[in-house]
């Protein structure tokens, strides 16, 4: 809930942020910004362990990819098949011993905390993105984002729909930062990511399309007072009709991630900072032969942010 957040101008737009790898030499690879704390909400296990060999590869899209064994000393999530045999995939080097800039690879005797996601086909995991990996000393802060998952305040059930968030927190006392021309001195900047949970036992569509702005958030100061929040920047709303991919499928039990991340007004004092998303879909989805879409309103539960008076040293 508090790791760093990266935030692009306009706010609302975060899909065009990007996280950079430089995983083969001169090369740079480029990843749409994804929180951590969803990566491990999404992944199938959370472990401790060490790459302690090689075993059987595997070919997928005409590409080979390496198989390493984890040998766990933690499970922090999840429940391996067989937990002596966890295999992680990764891009195999191609002829010549050439890599593309977004391969992600690992080796044996490697050892840290891995957030892996379930192959649906092979019994192998992936650990694809940067922040997949971390050396063990980034532990303690791995546990704390788990809690965080763990004590996420959903609002009350709406048609079988539970709204929650996540926030980042960001320090910005040694940032240069002006609003609206003039200089202001900023001590922090949250970041909000709703969060959809379905709670029935049917599962449900929701609408993810920015031009409808389904999410309005509500933000409060240290001293109880609003604070204005515009997610959608000044330009008029435009009346343009979502394509199938706006429509996520929310299985039961399952929770996805609404949009791709807020940014919030900067925090300019210390403090606790409240926040309570909303989130609005009139849409049925018939126009696209789409059954099952939910409709309504729902409200998640006010989430308490403590902005802290000194920096966090890390």
């Amino acid at each position: 809930m508090y790791a760093r957040s990266r935030r692009p101008i306009p706010l609302s737009m975060a899909a065009s942020l990007l996280l950079t790898a430089a995983m083969v030499p001169r090369c740079q690879a480029s990843w749409a910004y994804v929180p951590q704390e969803i990566r491990m909400m999404q992944a199938d296990l959370v472990v401790v362990g060490t790459i302690t060999k090689l075993g059987n590869g595997i070919t997928q899209n005409g590409r080979a990819y390496d198989v390493g064994v984890i040998a766990p000393t933690k499970i922090l999530k999840g429940k391996p098949k067989k937990k002596a045999d966890i295999r992680v995939a990764w891009p195999a080097s191609r002829a010549g011993g050439l890599r593309v800039s977004t391969d992600i690879t690992y080796r044996v005797g490697q050892k840290g905390v891995w957030v892996l996601t379930a192959d649906k086909t092979r019994p192998v995991y992936w650990a694809n993105y940067p922040t997949d990996y971390q050396p063990v000393s980034k532990l303690a802060q791995i546990r704390k984002k788990l809690a965080h998952l763990n004590n996420i305040k959903w609002g009350k059930a709406k048609n079988g729909l539970q709204v929650g968030l996540i926030v980042e927190q960001r320090d910005m006392r040694s940032a240069n930062v002006k609003v609206n021309g003039k200089s202001v001195k900023a001590v922090a900047r949250l970041s909000v990511y709703p969060l959809m949970k379905n709670v029935s036992d049917k599962p449900m569509q929701v609408v993810d399309h920015y031009q409808d702005r389904t999410v309005s958030i509500t933000f409060h100061g240290p001293s109880g007072n609003p604070i204005d929040v515009n997610l959608y920047g000044t330009a008029p709303k435009q009346n343009v009709d979502p394509r199938s991919h706006s429509f996520k499928k929310v299985a039961p039990g399952q929770v996805v991630t609404m949009g791709n991340g807020y940014g919030l007004p900067i925090c300019t004092k210390s403090g606790e900072y409240t926040i309570t998303l909303s989130y609005k879909n009139g849409r049925d989805g018939k126009t696209l032969n789409i059954d099952h879409v939910w409709q309504g309103q729902a409200n998640s539960s006010t989430t308490q942010v403590e902005v802290p008076a000194k920096a966090d040293k890390k």
